[in-house]
């Protein structure tokens, strides 16, 4: 995939604007604050100005060019030609995502308020959401989608199984969203239960649709059972 910065600068944008948000908040903040939030919402862990307001500007530049490295490193690189838009907006829905929490969590430390979980699981509710809502549109390659043995073994599971496992993150998103809502530790241990049997749910489907493909293909480098 070429670079382009009618692509890249929306997110760099973003990046950017996580950093300035984070000079603009260093002043304004005590040297210690917290880091880390439980899943009640909760501080469990406190740290340095450094720490709290650059950790997420540095994972939203990681993930930034752990994406754009991917086209490059995958063997099956050919295939993005045909689902570009739909990588381009995954990979800015993730840093959009990352800019969001980090609003978040600033302006909660400027105020003082500590209920972290009642804004960030909606917003990784949203985030879930629009994956789904994406991932069917993908072609078949190894670092994006529901990639098991079976549907990197067969175009057609391969389709199947991310129109399945998108539902299965819709579904997903819209349980972190009401658990971020109603603001019960509970209700956040059953969205996520929700979410990894869900995630098990379409591996398996994954395999028994596999079972009946007509168009299975052994993984490069190996040969058939009956071969």
């Amino acid at each position: 995939m070429k670079f382009s910065w009618r692509t890249e600068l929306p997110p760099l944008l973003l990046l950017l604007a996580t950093l300035a948000l984070s000079a603009w908040a260093w002043p304004r903040l005590p040297d210690e604050i917290p880091v880390h939030w439980g899943l009640d919402g909760r501080p469990d862990r406190w740290g340095g100005r450094a720490e709290g307001l650059m950790i997420t500007p540095a994972v939203g530049l990681f993930l930034y060019l752990l994406f754009s490295a991917f086209p490059w490193l995958d063997p099956g690189r050919a295939n993005y030609a045909s689902f570009g838009g739909t990588y381009f907006r995954i990979r800015l829905a993730v840093i959009v995502f990352i800019a969001a929490v980090h609003a978040v969590v600033i302006g909660l430390l400027l105020n003082a308020r500590t209920d972290v979980t009642t804004w960030v699981m909606p917003l990784v509710g949203a985030l879930l959401f629009f994956i789904g809502s994406q991932i069917d549109q993908l072609a078949p390659n190894w670092f994006m989608g529901v990639r098991t043995p079976w549907t990197l073994s067969s175009p057609s599971t391969w389709k199947r199984t991310n129109r399945m496992g998108g539902i299965v993150l819709r579904i997903g998103g819209v349980l972190f969203a009401v658990a971020g809502f109603a603001h019960r530790l509970w209700v956040c241990w059953v969205a996520i239960g929700a979410m990894a049997v869900g995630v098990l749910f379409v591996v398996i489907y994954s395999y028994l649709v596999w079972k009946d493909a007509p168009d299975k293909t052994p993984p490069g480098g190996t040969t058939t059972a009956n071969s």
